[in-house]
């Protein structure tokens, strides 16, 4: 097959607001947009040009909060919320600085937003409805001789619904802007084995109708794989590493908290679904589970994609 890498961003679901529970005091945060896990394997390769449709499903679940200093909060109860996505991405091959350009767009049909869950006592109704539009409008990718570099910019738009207060949330209630770059690096000629990191800085404006705003929150993703098939199938170890840079501005509210962090690791499987000698589409899936959680939920995330290359691509 026609070595083609795959790899796809989706628009955040998870916004973690003022905890509490078992009379401990509120320590998690506000989340930004920036849906961790989202990216994986070789998540610093641009595929090749052409259009690309992938269907996105993420499932979160957890029933645990850990406090600043890493301690699990007495609290009953638990969260899941789930995300479909559709996104499209169209790879030109028009040149910018020698790199490939392209753009994205991502609109998720998701649950609650979590805007202030409260694990205790909180009812969320998880049905699906319009998210945060995302857009990458610069997306540019170089492939050297062992080494993929991706870099570029996007906007969260506020298009889901949101009102200060509400348990119903779909959306954020605000903009956030991102910047991104980052490499996928081969061990050998063939660029069967390969290493990624691809990190995201996130900056945000004021939730609507209300003086909170998240700190800026750098995002680290990639994973470390092996590829077969032509580089249509892959197998490997995905990670993801979140950190928030700045504290949170809560108005005239006191902020304790301190700065969230949250860690992940798991696997990751691709695997193409050829037809008449055609790559027609390829799945791919991975699991994580979050560890090392600062003032923030630590539970476990699954990702699915259904990627569909058109046209699709001959098999050779």
């Amino acid at each position: 097959m026609r070595r083609t890498q795959i790899v796809v961003a989706v628009a955040g679901v998870l916004s973690a607001a003022t905890f509490a529970g078992g009379g401990h005091s509120a320590e998690a945060q506000l989340s930004g947009h920036n849906f961790r896990g989202d990216f994986g394997l070789q998540s610093a390769t641009q595929p090749d040009p052409r259009f690309y449709f992938s269907p996105f499903y993420a499932h979160y679940t957890t029933s645990t909060i850990r406090n600043r200093d890493g301690d699990k909060l007495n609290t009953s109860g638990s969260v899941s919320v789930d995300v479909i996505t559709p996104l499209a991405w169209y790879v030109t091959t028009l040149k910018v600085f020698g790199a490939n350009y392209s753009v994205m767009a991502a609109l998720p049909l998701q649950g609650n937003a979590l805007q202030a869950p409260l694990l205790d006592s909180l009812k969320i109704e998880n049905k699906l409805a319009v998210g945060d539009l995302y857009v990458q409008p610069i997306n540019l990718g170089w492939h050297l001789a062992r080494a993929d570099v991706m870099a570029g910019a996007g906007v969260y738009m506020p298009t889901g619904k949101y009102a200060a207060g509400a348990s119903d949330n779909s959306g954020m209630g605000m903009w956030s802007y991102e910047v991104f770059g980052g490499a996928t690096l081969f061990f050998d000629r063939n660029k069967t084995w390969s290493v990624a990191a691809l990190g995201f800085f996130e900056m945000h404006s004021k939730k609507k109708d209300t003086d909170l705003k998240p700190g800026n929150i750098l995002t680290v993703e990639g994973g470390l794989g092996k590829a077969f098939w032509g580089g249509a199938g892959m197998v490997g170890a995905a990670y993801f590493a979140q950190w928030k840079l700045s504290e949170d501005e809560l108005g005239a509210l006191p902020n304790p908290f301190g700065k969230a962090r949250t860690y992940g690791i798991g696997p990751e499987l691709q695997l193409p679904i050829p037809v008449r000698q055609k790559l027609v589409a390829m799945v791919r899936a991975r699991y994580l589970w979050d560890v090392g959680s600062r003032s923030a939920y630590e539970g476990n995330t699954f990702v699915a994609m259904l990627t569909v290359p058109i046209p699709g691509i001959a098999i050779e």
